[in-house]
């Protein structure tokens, strides 16, 4: 059997900018939870079926045990701490815990204000939503379809977008929507 340290040594010679492309991904993952919870504002919860509600975690992930609830039609949740992936600290009614921001956006985010279309996207193809800015290592949960209208932008800025549509809030390629 061979050591570790072989295996890594084989593998960064093997892809030399997977290190880099990694490295920078975790920057960006890191800039933008950063970005959340230096926004100081009020949050709400989108994408919950009325008959749910958005658990606040002990920890940063969905295998941690619910310490409080938020409704689906919550407002005034604020960040009050450090941010993991897509999991931010926040406090509800007094309530601080870990909550996934796949979930709320910021309250001050009309959806009349500005929606967007997706463009560029073929007729038999769909637009992905992802649960993080990557399509390398994040999961698809859901789709916009190639006509897809009334994509809200949550969060803009670089290649990625956090987007509200049809009730789910994900991650999409910025360059498949037009926004007048």
């Amino acid at each position: 059997m061979l050591p570790i340290d072989f295996h890594r040594r084989l593998a960064l010679r093997a892809f030399p900018g997977l290190a880099l492309a990694v490295a920078l991904a975790l920057l960006v993952v890191m800039a933008v939870t950063r970005s959340f919870a230096q926004s100081g504002g009020t949050y709400r919860v989108v994408g919950i079926a009325s008959n749910d509600v958005l658990n606040i975690r002990s920890g940063a992930a969905a295998s941690y045990p619910i310490v409080g609830i938020i409704p689906p039609s919550g407002t005034g949740v604020k960040v009050v701490g450090p941010c993991s992936s897509n999991w931010c600290t926040v406090e509800y009614e007094s309530v601080r815990g870990w909550a996934s921001m796949n979930y709320l956006v910021p309250e001050g985010a009309s959806p009349a204000a500005r929606t967007c279309h997706v463009v560029g996207v073929a007729y038999n193809d769909v637009l992905n939503m992802r649960d993080g800015p990557s399509s390398e290592r994040y999961r698809i949960i859901g789709f916009i379809p190639p006509n897809g209208r009334g994509v809200v932008p949550v969060e803009t800025g670089g290649a990625w977008w956090r987007v509200e549509y049809g009730g789910t809030v994900g991650w999409v390629s910025g360059q498949y929507l037009e926004c007048p």
